[in-house]
């Protein structure tokens, strides 16, 4: 399977745009390193919900942000100034 299939995929299974797919996979990808960074990543993005770094809140896995890698809810605390950061 390509690359470019799975990304479709994912796309079309966990409503992701492919900028923000590419986004959060190349930084998990650029901080973990390694052969099963990005298996790794899909698993975790994948969770009905994870937890949010900053107040600990489960939240949507679809719809969090992965930040310094770790997860961060996008309706809880994802804001202006983390926003400018990716």
């Amino acid at each position: 399977m390509s690359a470019e299939s799975i990304m479709d995929e994912i796309a079309e299974r966990y409503d992701w745009s492919v900028e923000d797919q590419l986004s959060a996979a190349l930084e998990y990808i650029d901080n973990q390193g390694g052969d099963d960074a990005f298996r790794d990543f899909m698993e975790q993005s994948a969770r009905d919900t994870v937890i949010c770094k900053f107040c600990g809140k489960e939240v949507p896995g679809r719809t969090a942000h992965l930040h310094q890698n770790q997860w961060v809810g996008n309706d809880c605390c994802w804001d202006e100034r983390l926003r400018s950061t990716e």
